[in-house]
């Protein structure tokens, strides 16, 4: 079974990226535009530390009030992704792993982790170095053992 490229896209963690990414984006526009910036003024040092100083500290409100309305807006759509791939995912499934190192490679789930996270069998390295553990965005279900 072959990933679609949605399901790629949404294992990858694109999606929360570019939603904080664009929230700070939008904060360093609006903190510059409250200073009515113009290209003209970075002439001397102190107004472009100035000018820093606001984009630094928009960016870092503008990726912070991002968060809140990301759980309403993106939290939903992600937790559908993970149903149309498969969970929730018990001890038992054989998955394929969508993302990362290991993508492509079907394997056992062994173990749940915390939250939604499960463990799968990837050798004792992996295990001991935690290295197989996975959300359900980056798992597609292939067979239940229920």
């Amino acid at each position: 079974m072959e990933p679609t490229r949605s399901q790629r896209f949404y294992a990858s963690g694109w999606p929360e990226f570019i939603w904080v990414i664009g929230g700070a984006s939008i904060g360093v526009a609006a903190g510059l535009n409250s200073t009515e910036f113009r290209l003209g003024l970075l002439l001397d040092w102190p107004t472009n530390l100035w000018f820093g100083l606001v984009t630094i500290i928009s960016a870092l409100v503008g990726y912070f009030l991002a968060i809140f309305p990301g759980i309403v807006v993106i939290g939903p759509l992600l937790h559908d992704r993970s149903r149309i791939n498969g969970a929730p995912f018990v001890v038992g499934d054989c998955v394929q792993i969508i993302s990362g190192e290991h993508a492509g490679q079907v394997v056992r789930i062994y173990s749940t982790w915390q939250g939604d996270l499960v463990r799968v069998e990837l050798g004792e390295e992996a295990k001991h170095s935690y290295q197989d553990i996975f959300g359900p965005l980056q798992l597609l279900r292939v067979t239940s053992e229920s």
